[in-house]
Parts: C-alpha cells; structure tokens; sequence
C-alpha cells in the first residue's frame, strides 16, 4: 500500500518528471502526502505543479477538485480552509467539461454534483443554510432520503428556521501553547 509509504514518494516524483500529463499520480502523492504523512502543504504545493504543468489538460478539473479535498480533509478544519476548499470546488465546476469524451469516462467523485453536495456541507457547516440550500439545489439532486444533510436542508427549507450545525463548529486552530517550568 502507499499509504504512509515514504520511501515510494522518489519514484512518484520521477514519474511526474517523466509523464506530467498523467494526473494521477500527483493525486496519489498529494493525497499521500496530506493524509497519511501528515504534510497536507506538501500535498497542496504538488497539485498546485500538477496545475501549472498541464493548464489545457482535459481533467484539470480533477486537480482543482483534489486540492479542495485536501483543504477539506487534510487537516483539521477550519473558516480559512472551507473557504479555500469552496474556491476550488468552484474552479473545479467551472471547468468540467460541458459533454464527457466516451474514451474519457468520468471518475464518479469527480462530478458537479458532488462538487456542489461538498460545498453545500461546507456552508452548513460555516453556518449558512441559504448558501448550503441554494448550492444543493445546483447540484440537481432531489430532497430526498435519510443522509444527513438532506435532511437538515430539507428541515430548513420547510421551516426556515436555522438548523443546527452539522457537525461541531469550525474553529480557527490555536497556536499550541508551550509548557511553562514550573517553579521549583
């Protein structure tokens, strides 16, 4: 497995040197990175080169939805990091392609509606109904069912009364404050 695996991170680093089109693997390191190394900046920094190296790519799109992804999973969350996640699910709709190439089949996660239900998760979880509403309903997806939040949306568009949070409320992280000695 590469998860945690550190010592394939050389190999995947020549692959990209050699075939930087092949988007893939800057996906796995970054995810690699970010999820099981504990370097979520590392992740970040190889999807931001994945990007400049391949602007025209078909699925580009992908890239920007991975570093949305990291910014949502990578660490724990906070109001700067749903934002920036937001960002690039936004890019990420923006460049999804308008009809889908039959030798290009889609990846499932990749898709505009699922790029919307993140984004939709995010605004409830920034406590904004009307922004996480309005986002679901781009998505094209019906009301319906027990997930979670469909039914808090669901609740809130019927009642208009705001919901409660999803999950805890995304706090700013704190500088880890150092010991002090204690006097002898």
């Amino acid at each position: 497995s590469y998860a945690g695996n550190t010592d394939i991170l050389p190999l995947m680093q020549m692959i990209m040197i050699i075939m930087p089109e092949e988007l893939a693997i800057y996906q796995l390191q970054a995810r690699n990175l970010a999820r099981y190394v504990g370097q979520p900046f590392m992740g970040r920094a190889i999807l931001r080169q994945a990007i400049l190296q391949n602007p025209f790519h078909p699925l580009l799109y992908e890239l920007y939805a991975s570093m949305a992804f990291i910014w949502i999973f990578g660490e724990l969350p906070s109001t700067q990091q749903a934002y920036a996640a937001i960002k690039y699910l936004d890019k990420a709709i923006s460049l999804y392609p308008e009809t889908e190439s039959a030798a290009s089949p889609p990846d499932p996660a990749y898709t505009p509606e699922n790029f919307h239900v993140l984004k939709a998760r995010l605004f409830l979880e920034l406590g904004l109904p009307d922004k996480a509403l309005a986002t679901w309903k781009r998505s094209g997806l019906p009301l319906t069912g027990d997930d979670r939040i469909v039914q808090i949306l669901r609740d809130y568009q019927i009642s208009g009364t705001a919901p409660a949070r999803l999950f805890e409320p995304i706090e700013e992280p704190q500088e880890p404050q150092e010991p002090r000695p204690q006097p002898q």
